[in-house]
């Protein structure tokens, strides 16, 4: 892991909702190729600016930026756990929450290169779950297996992988009223 005094803190939200059908839905974004998450799929989010009042105000804040959602159409169910990134140095903070999606997805152009608004059963797939040994994406000390969701031309790996894997059994389980 990262040394702690060089870790810097972020926040991102897990935002849900029930589509037209009442089909669970997840909002995801496709980051732009610049900067050092580049190019990936991620949850919306970033880092805390000094008038955030706290974590859950910047995870608010940034999904406002990067996809156009409200803030006032989103609803904390819970803080999960941190994670940290393994390349990066972050800390992350998730958060999880159902949400008002706006009429249309409004990207930050300089971030983001979609927003994805997807049916959350995707994830639930087991088809989609796949390993492989990619020494570039971590140091080349580290030749730990990279657990990866699969679908379409995307690919969603660490923090952001780790995350959904924690949360996406007890959404099926129905801890969360959704």
């Amino acid at each position: 892991m990262n040394n702690n005094e060089n870790i810097q803190d972020a926040a991102v939200l897990v935002p849900l909702y029930r589509g037209e059908k009442n089909e669970l839905r997840i909002v995801l974004v496709h980051r732009t190729n610049k900067g050092i998450h580049g190019g990936e799929i991620a949850l919306p989010g970033g880092k805390p600016h000094t008038h955030d009042n706290s974590l859950e105000d910047t995870a608010k804040r940034e999904a406002f930026e990067e996809t156009g959602m409200a803030v006032e159409g989103i609803t904390i169910l819970e803080s999960l756990p941190s994670v940290e990134t393994h390349k990066s140095g972050f800390r992350i903070f998730p958060f999880l929450a159902t949400i008002n999606p706006p009429r249309q997805w409004e990207k930050d152009t300089r971030e983001i290169e979609a927003v994805l608004d997807m049916d959350f059963s995707i994830l639930q797939c087991s088809d989609i779950h796949f390993q492989n040994n990619d020494n570039n994406v971590l140091s080349k000390e580290s030749l730990a297996q990279l657990p990866f969701y699969q679908f379409d031309s995307f690919r969603i790996w660490g923090a952001t992988y780790r995350i959904l894997n924690n949360i996406i059994p007890r959404i099926s389980d129905g801890d969360w009223e959704i």
